[in-house]
């Protein structure tokens, strides 16, 4: 009892786990106002499972727990993110049961955050509810919500007609009325478009929240059927909201929005995305997995992998377990193993993309997943150099070096400037490159580059300058739609071209068989004058290595070379197989 007669409360200290099946849950007690958070930590097992508890789905912020609550009659400290989530999920008058990852798991412990992760799927897929906090809400995300939730309130539950019912609202069609400050608007249409613009805001608002682009959110709104989404004290079931954020994203009004807030949207669409698939039963491996969601945050870069493990459908009976125990650079080698010999093929090492990372031991082929994409990876695309062939491929026992059989395809003779986000258009770029037209002109329509089938129509005839004769035809159309389907096209070849373009190189190659033919493709930035591409047997795409010390090479990364994406190199090749040392 200290000086002003109050009990001292001790600091909460951890009980192991009764066995590999168990796992904790908060009995949060009722309350109001600013009363103290006082809460439980009672066990149950999958096996068992004895209570019906909802998980939180949130994210820590501030990573310094700096806000105190009574756990089990001691002190817990809490980050300030939860304590407010905590705040606003107290109900007034009955006890509410939640999983929650930072009290429920002993975080200090990484034998017990190895077995409870293992578990993780099946925590959240037997809650009966997934609730995603946002945080606190503002004005527009409580209007946002609020109206949303009043479409679900009306019946409309629909989702192609919700989808409609938004884009609609928000190309600037007659909406009904909605509960919103309309003083000083002298028309109805003044009205409509103050409250278009203040639903943007509000979603623009709920999408930048921090929630979107943490890996481990993912897997946890993914499993479960019920998910709320929760901001303040306002909520609105995911589907419902969800089906709003798909007809704003396809609305007019979406163009005015930053390219910030854009990511935002794509974000959210990718998870509704993931969460259809599972819902479908549709297996997703763990490489397009990690494709998929590179650039999602964690404050522990082996969570990259680690919490994407429950939704890939080959990793079940892997021997790949997660592991806190081992260093990042050990567990991103493991997986990269792992991949290649499962899928038996090598273009999981076409993620790896050098120049975006220094992790100290990490070798070259072996992508750093904590890392954001610095430029598009061409296997993402369904190419296939060498038709169909079986890696020759052997990893050290360290790991420290991949060899793989494959063949020399050419040498990289120039290079142009890198098309970065500093340019001031694609086309500016695309007209100063060396010999860009001499490129377009040689492609074959049937070779499909880029995935887009008019690119040499479009550059033909949208980029200024270019001395290409690649006939125009816009099929007999009337001016009116030619210069409509133009537009649609000059839109679809920037997207494309800026994806597969942004940070990387043009470059002249010569052919290793004929030395005297010349060949061009796209190129990492990184890549330099002398460097080789290479077709390795099990990779879909060619690759760049650099010749290191001895018999080493070095991945530098993927490239796309003009004729050789289609099992063309296969039946091209005159030169010996080689064996390349990878480091």
């Amino acid at each position: 009892m200290n000086k002003k007669g109050e009990v001292d409360l001790g600091m909460f200290e951890y009980e192991p786990l009764e066995d590999s099946n168990s796992f904790r849950l908060l009995l949060l007690s009722p309350g109001t106002g600013d009363a103290p958070l006082d809460c439980t930590l009672v066990e149950d097992s999958r096996g068992g499972n004895t209570f019906s508890y909802e998980a939180l789905s949130y994210t820590w912020g501030n990573s310094i727990a700096s806000h105190h609550i009574t756990l089990n009659g001691d002190l817990f400290l809490i980050t300030p993110n939860l304590y407010l989530a905590l705040r606003h999920l107290r109900r007034a008058d009955v006890e509410r049961i939640l999983w929650i990852d930072a009290i429920c798991i002993n975080q200090s412990s990484p034998l017990e955050k190895t077995q409870q992760v293992s578990i993780m799927r099946n925590i959240y897929q037997t809650a009966v509810r997934v609730v995603v906090w946002l945080g606190e809400d503002c004005t527009e995300a409580c209007h946002t919500i609020s109206w949303v939730s009043s479409h679900q309130e009306g019946g409309e539950k629909d989702r192609k007609h919700l989808v409609k019912t938004a884009r609609t609202i928000m190309d600037g069609c007659p909406e009904p009325l909605v509960d919103f400050d309309s003083d000083g608007m002298n028309s109805r249409e003044d009205i409509a478009q103050s409250r278009r613009v203040q639903l943007l805001k509000g979603f623009n608002d709920l999408l930048s929240r921090t929630w979107w682009s943490r890996v481990w959110t993912l897997q946890e709104v993914v499993l479960n059927p019920d998910v709320t989404i929760m901001c303040g004290y306002s909520e609105v079931p995911w589907n419902t909201f969800m089906a709003f954020v798909e007809g704003i994203q396809r609305s007019k009004p979406i163009l005015q929005v930053s390219p910030d807030e854009s990511t935002g949207y794509q974000q959210s669409l990718q998870r509704s995305f993931s969460r259809q698939q599972f819902a479908r039963s549709s297996s997703q491996k763990m490489s397009d997995l990690l494709l998929q969601h590179r650039g999602l945050k964690a404050s522990d870069p082996r969570d990259n992998v680690y919490a994407l493990l429950g939704l890939a459908s080959d990793m079940s009976k892997s021997k790949f377990l997660p592991d806190y125990s081992k260093s990042i650079s050990e567990v991103y080698k493991r997986l990269t193993r792992e991949i290649v010999v499962k899928r038996k093929n090598l273009a999981i090492i076409c993620a790896s993309q050098p120049s975006a990372t220094s992790r100290s031991g990490l070798p070259s082929w072996a992508p750093d997943w904590s890392s954001p994409w610095i430029y598009f990876c061409l296997a993402r695309a369904p190419h296939n150099a060498l038709n169909t062939s079986t890696p020759d491929v052997k990893f050290s026992k360290d790991l420290s070096r991949l060899k793989a059989g494959g063949t020399y395809l050419a040498t990289i003779e120039s290079v142009s400037t890198t098309y970065d986000a500093s340019e001031p258009t694609l086309i500016e770029w695309l007209k100063r490159v060396r010999n860009w037209d001499t490129l377009i002109a040689e492609w074959h329509s049937d070779s499909q580059p880029f995935s887009f089938d008019c690119f040499r129509q479009i550059y033909s005839q949208h980029v200024l300058g270019s001395e290409t004769a690649y006939p125009v035809d816009l099929f007999a159309q009337t001016p009116k739609q030619a210069k409509k389907s133009s537009k649609k096209d000059v839109m679809k070849f920037r997207t494309h071209m800026n994806m597969m373009c942004l940070n990387r190189k043009l470059a002249t190659m010569r052919q290793s068989w004929q030395y005297e033919t010349r060949i061009e493709g796209l190129v990492p930035c990184n890549a330099l004058p002398g460097d080789r591409i290479v077709v390795l047997h099990g990779c879909n795409v060619p690759v760049v290595l650099r010749k290191g010390a001895a018999e080493d090479w070095s991945f530098v990364g993927d490239a796309y070379v003009d004729g050789y994406m289609y099992g063309r190199a296969f039946g091209a090749f005159s030169s010996v197989e080689d064996v390349f040392s990878i480091r």
